[in-house]
């Protein structure tokens, strides 16, 4: 037997073998929504890019230990083979561009690894770094894993957290594939709602949740920015702390983008009648004097003297839009969490989820809210900068 059909005879034993027809994907991404720290003109900017990347990853269905795996020690004995990937690359005139959609085509084998199929898609591209970017470069998971039949479509959100999010449509067709795109469903908590004719809502941003989240306030004890103030709460505290001890707590006043931010942070502690140990945290946004987001959290410390605490109050989280309005409510206890999110209510997909419930009571709301009003109060009264 010659040589090549050696090998070849080999490969196929191996599950290696080049099969006998090659596929292409046609691939389409299309850019539907944005928001958050990456304007319009940026983005169009990042599209254009001559640096912008495709990756396709390729992975082996067969793992065989120094050819398509490598086997690694593992705790507490033994050894297990992990997969080796395999990448290709599109850039440049490979990527064809036209205002924000891109399409492309990729081979489902790789050219060099011919048992070694198109698994995931990912796209990259550089951007300049600046202050509130957890992230750099802009790099979207497009698919993982891909479909391996027919015309599939995709509507979903990439979020660089906290900073940006972009709202895309991926349609991917294989050259064998027959029929129209099948639409995955979205899911209740995507932050997307289908419309019907190929139209989507996306989660309205809300800018102020956004930029209390991506601003740096400084914790406890540590360094503030440059033209903060921080003040700190002294006796006596005000209700429902008042015979608390307090720790790790301030409240710091900074202005970004002409707004006047805080953030107050709080932790109090008590022994409860039962000779339990209680501890309670308070965690505060606000803008311009207004709430944005508050977050209170009680709970139980287990001690010699008390082995299983009830806690005190469980979790409670609220946030409110641009315009005042209560946008998501959360109230979590040992015996049943509540949930309320005004983005879900009127989506379909969130049907039957049991997440469609009545928003809190105006009374319940400002309760909380006073709560926190006299804490931030009591900062900026009684405290100290």
């Amino acid at each position: 037997m010659s040589r090549p059909r050696l090998v070849a005879f080999v490969l196929s034993l191996l599950g290696l073998a080049q099969p006998a027809l090659a596929r292409t994907l046609a691939v389409e991404v299309e850019v539907l929504h944005l928001a958050g720290q990456l304007t319009p003109v940026e983005l169009d900017s990042l599209l254009a890019s001559p640096q912008l990347r495709i990756e396709a990853h390729y992975a082996s269905d067969k793992l065989i230990d120094g050819v398509t795996a490598r086997r690694e020690r593992v705790l507490p004995l033994g050894s297990r083979l992990f997969a080796l990937g395999q990448v290709t690359t599109l850039s440049g005139a490979q990527v064809e561009r036209q205002g924000r959609t891109l399409r492309f085509s990729v081979a489902d084998s790789h050219p060099a690894h011919a048992s070694y199929r198109l698994q995931a898609l990912r796209l990259t591209v550089p951007r300049a770094p600046a202050s509130g970017r957890p992230q750099s470069d802009l790099e979207i998971t497009l698919a993982d894993p891909l479909q391996r039949r027919g015309a599939h479509e995709a509507v979903f959100l990439s979020r660089n957290h906290p900073a940006f999010e972009v709202g895309l449509r991926l349609r991917y067709r294989w050259d064998d594939a027959q029929g129209d795109y099948v639409l995955a469903p979205l899911a209740c908590d995507a932050g997307i709602e289908a419309l019907g004719g190929g139209r989507y809502r996306f989660r309205p941003e809300q800018k102020l949740l956004r930029l209390v989240r991506t601003t740096e306030f400084g914790s406890p004890g540590q360094k503030i920015p440059a033209g903060a103030q921080r003040f700190l709460l002294g006796p006596p505290y005000p209700a429902p702390v008042g015979d608390w001890q307090v720790s790790d707590q301030q409240l710091v006043q900074v202005r970004v983008e002409g707004r006047a931010l805080e953030y107050m942070t709080l932790q109090a502690e008590r022994r409860g009648p039962d000779g339990c140990r209680y501890m309670r945290r308070y965690d505060a946004w606000f803008a311009d004097g207004r709430p944005v987001l508050v977050k209170r959290a009680g709970w139980g410390l287990h001690t010699e003297s008390c082995e299983e605490p009830k806690g005190d109050g469980g979790t409670v989280e609220l946030r409110w839009n641009d315009d005042a309005t209560l946008g998501y409510f959360m109230e979590s206890t040992r015996l049943a969490t509540r949930l309320w999110d005004e983005a879900r209510a009127g989506n379909a997909a969130c049907a039957g989820q049991g997440e469609n419930m009545q928003p809190p009571t105006a009374a319940e709301v400002e309760s909380i809210r006073d709560e926190f009003a006299r804490l931030r109060a009591a900062f900026l009264k009684g405290g100290k900068p």
